[in-house]
């Protein structure tokens, strides 16, 4: 990763103040209760659309985080992860402050509200002669009032180790559905803290898991639910349906939770209407695109 500039002088890594948008400062933190810390200003300003970046910090772990702020207040936040960069809303400045600092030496994913993607984006570009790969729309829910559903056969329950291997290989199909690739390394990874943590679910009918899905921690009042996953030889049955209402009434009755949230693919219609039959209501949407650095770059 490029190193982020303090943007003191006139070098890169801020907002040109000239025309009356902030200069920003962009700093790196790399341990998770730091940058829950210290960018808890934009966190708790909009926790709902700041989900995506919140749930991937572990306080007493290790986290790439970049920070841009205008001197006073945080004004955006990048992630970043295996796959590229994670954006919350971005402030006056930071789309400009961050372009200037993402590495020009690789191929990167950059995931955010589409405006802060294509501003971002467009800036990164013009440093490296790059280009911008076609993106995949993802829409975001809350849950507003849980609708009851017609009863499934099976049970929720929470994995265990003896899980491990078939949940990662799942969370890497899932990876592939939705447009975000995921290395089965890293599968493993995630899979391995989820079950430590218990956060993976699955949906047991009879002996034979059908689903699975993660939880992510409450941050800031709003839990995320994510991967929810069912093999295409089990789907049709209502299986998805099942574990998401389950895992979802069980979250929001927890005293540290406010909101429960969930993100899908916009042109994936079957689940989209799932989860608004289910009580969820679209409140924001984000883009996903691949960035793709010029010849003479890579």
């Amino acid at each position: 990763m490029a190193d982020p500039v303090d943007d003191g002088d006139d070098a890169g890594g801020g907002a040109d103040a000239s025309n009356g948008v902030p200069r920003c400062v962009v700093e790196t933190i790399d341990d998770a209760s730091k940058g829950l810390d210290l960018c808890g200003d934009l966190f708790r300003s909009e926790p709902i659309r700041s989900t995506p970046v919140t749930t991937s910090l572990y306080p007493g772990r290790a986290s790439a985080l970049l920070r841009v702020s205008n001197g006073a207040d945080t004004v955006g936040v990048a992630a970043e992860e295996a796959e590229g960069y994670t954006l919350t809303p971005l402030g006056a400045g930071a789309a400009a402050a961050l372009a200037d600092v993402l590495p020009i030496d690789r191929p990167s994913t950059l995931l955010g509200a589409p405006g802060d993607v294509a501003d971002v984006a467009g800036r990164w570009s013009e440093r490296c002669d790059g280009a911008v790969g076609t993106g995949t729309m993802f829409r975001w829910y809350r849950l507003a009032e849980l609708v009851e559903t017609r009863k499934h056969k099976g049970a929720l329950r929470v994995a265990d180790t003896a899980s491990i291997d078939r949940a990662a290989s799942w969370m890497v199909a899932f990876g592939e559905d939705v447009g975000l690739p995921l290395s089965s390394d890293a599968a493993a990874a995630r899979v391995g803290d989820a079950i430590h943590e218990g956060r993976l679910f699955e949906w047991v009918v009879g002996d034979e898991v059908v689903s699975q899905l993660t939880i992510s921690p409450a941050r800031f009042g709003v839990v995320r639910i994510n991967g929810v996953y069912t093999p295409p030889k089990l789907r049709k049955d209502g299986h998805s349906s099942a574990i998401t209402a389950a895992a979802a009434a069980q979250q929001i009755s927890r005293q540290k939770v406010d909101d429960v949230v969930i993100d899908q693919p916009a042109s994936t219609g079957v689940t989209n209407r799932m989860y608004r039959r289910l009580g969820f209501v679209s409140v924001w949407d984000t883009l996903a695109v691949h960035l793709i650095p010029g010849p003479s770059r890579r």
